[in-house]
């Protein structure tokens, strides 16, 4: 099925049919995590390891930008393994302490290859993904790396995906995505979703 660098040789969906294992959940929920570990053993090294420094100089970069934007919040966010948000709000005059030190999570929880034994996981924020949030500008959003044990998470979405796009280059390939968004348009005045402003296009 997989190459010896951990690239599929067949179609996603050969896969999925040809293996017996995903016939309840608990086994697709199995499967999914396999993979991702075989992708993030294969290739996570290929990237800079964590650094306290780094990620200290970005909390100061954090602070002043969220000043100059006059945030009263931040929103540390991650992914799980099966594409949930995850988040912790942080106020502003904790903001340069827990972007330094990072905003603890119980891994386990979030459907990390973890137990309650393992400690926290430590969602790092990237200085370069802070967005103001326009339906809510006293909030700043930032994306989070996952660090444990003073490095990386090897199997946490974001660095398994950093880390197969260095490979991906490596290979002279570009990765592309499409993304489907999905909303409801909501009556400002009632605060109810507005069906009859709803169309097809």
């Amino acid at each position: 099925i997989r190459d010896s660098d951990g690239f599929l040789k067949e179609g996603r969906e050969d896969y999925w049919a040809k293996g017996s294992r995903c016939r309840s959940r608990i086994s697709v929920e199995r499967v999914h995590m396999e993979l991702l570990e075989e992708f993030s053993r294969n290739a996570s090294r290929k990237f800079s390891t964590w650094c306290a420094d780094r990620q200290a100089k970005a909390a100061v970069d954090i602070e002043a930008k969220g000043a100059a934007l006059n945030l009263d919040f931040y929103e540390f966010s991650f992914v799980d393994v099966f594409g949930a948000q995850r988040s912790k709000l942080v106020p502003a005059s904790r903001v340069r302490e827990m972007a330094t030190d990072g905003a603890g999570f119980a891994g386990f929880a979030a459907w990390l290859d973890q137990d309650p034994s393992s400690g926290d996981v430590l969602a790092m924020p990237d200085a370069s993904t802070l967005t103001q949030l326009p339906w809510n500008p006293r909030v700043g959003y930032l994306a989070c790396d996952l660090v444990w044990q003073g490095d990386y998470l090897d199997h946490a979405p974001r660095n398994a995906l950093r880390a197969m796009l260095r490979k991906l280059g490596d290979r002279g390939l570009t990765l592309k995505t499409g993304v489907e968004c999905e909303f409801f348009l909501v009556d400002p005045t009632t605060g109810a979703v507005a069906a009859a402003l709803a169309a097809s296009s």
